[in-house]
């Protein structure tokens, strides 16, 4: 089993969170990490995608692959991630090929 099929909401989640306090956004990533406790985590990981895209944080192609899978298809971060998906340079791992 890969990396990515391994991660839950709660991985993706906490992924994102740290990706946004590192930036400089604790306030948003508190709101999430909040938002996630009050159980919407298809709604708190669709914010974690669109607010890390505002920030130009691009995620290796594993992370994006997953959220894409637990995101809702009408969601804006899925749209997102599409895009992702779609660009040249992408980081990727090791077990991306999975």
């Amino acid at each position: 089993m890969c990396v990515a099929e391994k991660m839950r909401f709660e991985n993706l989640v906490d992924w994102y969170v740290r990706q946004l306090v590192l930036h400089g956004d604790a306030e948003n990533a508190e709101i999430i990490r909040n938002a996630f406790a009050c159980g919407e985590p298809t709604v708190v990981l669709d914010m974690a995608v669109i607010r890390s895209k505002q920030l130009n944080i691009i995620p290796e192609r594993y992370i994006i692959k997953r959220s894409c899978e637990l995101l809702d298809p009408d969601d804006d971060g899925m749209e997102i991630c599409k895009c992702f998906l779609t660009m040249n340079g992408l980081p990727r791992m090791r077990e991306d090929n999975c």
